[in-house]
Formats: C-alpha cells, sequence, structure tokens
C-alpha cells in the first residue's frame, strides 16, 4: 500500500518535471542562439571554407535564412518571463536589423508588449524599430 502511495505521489509531480525539462531545453536553445554569430558581421569560418563546401549552401542569404528561422522558432515557443527578459534585449540589439523578414517577429514583440511591466519596455524598443524601419 505503501508502493501505491508514493507512485501516486510521483505521478502528480510528473508534469512539472516534465516542464522543468522542457525549460531547461528552451534555456539551451537560446544560449546556442545567443552564441552564433550574425551572417552579416562574419564570414563563414576558415575551418568550413577550406572543407569541400559543394553540398551545404554556405552562402550569406541561406546563413541569413537559418538564424532567421531558428529566432522564429524559438520566439514562437512559450518563453517564461526570465526567459523573455533575456531574450528580447539580445534580439533588438543584435538581431533584429539582420533579419529580411522582420515584420514575422511583431506578434512576438507585441504579445510581450501586452505582457504589461518590465516586458513591455523591453519589447518597446523592437517595436519602434519596426515601426521606424518598416512602417509597421
Amino acid at each position: 500500500m505503501v508502493s501505491n502511495a508514493s507512485t501516486t505521489h510521483t505521478q502528480a509531480h510528473a508534469p512539472f518535471q516534465r516542464e522543468a525539462k522542457n525549460d531547461e531545453s528552451k534555456w539551451r536553445v537560446i544560449y546556442f542562439l545567443r552564441h552564433i554569430p550574425s551572417p552579416i558581421k562574419s564570414p563563414v569560418y576558415p575551418l568550413f571554407a577550406q572543407k569541400d563546401t559543394s553540398a551545404v549552401d554556405t552562402s550569406q542569404e541561406s546563413r541569413t535564412h537559418a538564424i532567421e528561422s531558428a529566432w522564429l522558432e524559438l520566439t514562437g515557443l512559450r518563453l517564461t518571463i526570465a526567459m523573455l527578459r533575456f531574450v528580447i534585449p539580445y534580439f533588438v540589439e543584435n538581431i533584429m536589423d539582420h533579419l529580411k523578414s522582420v515584420d514575422l517577429f511583431s506578434d512576438f514583440l507585441y504579445s510581450s508588449f501586452n505582457r504589461g511591466g518590465y516586458l513591455a519596455v523591453l519589447s518597446l524598443a523592437g517595436i519602434f524599430k519596426l515601426i521606424l524601419n518598416n512602417n509597421l
């Protein structure tokens, strides 16, 4: 009978543990994306340039598209407030100016703004850039 109670207790906390693992994987993606060099600022690494890259498209356009797709996937996730406090300033200051389809991120910035408080102030810089540069 004791084993049933411990099994029920473990099952009750299983969703929380899955959510914690999910948050941990989101943080890993955030840190990974922060350390990818901008396709505009940096060329392809010399290590890759020396090898046969005929099977891989290393053009600036394809690298920009890949980075844009990765950031679009990340901003489509349900991020915690702590994650948003970390992501929004970095995205606005370092990534947003280098993307071709910045308008795709307007929903992310407006939803962050609508959460209010500190997130609204952080996302306001990105919204201002959207309005100023893209007339959105």
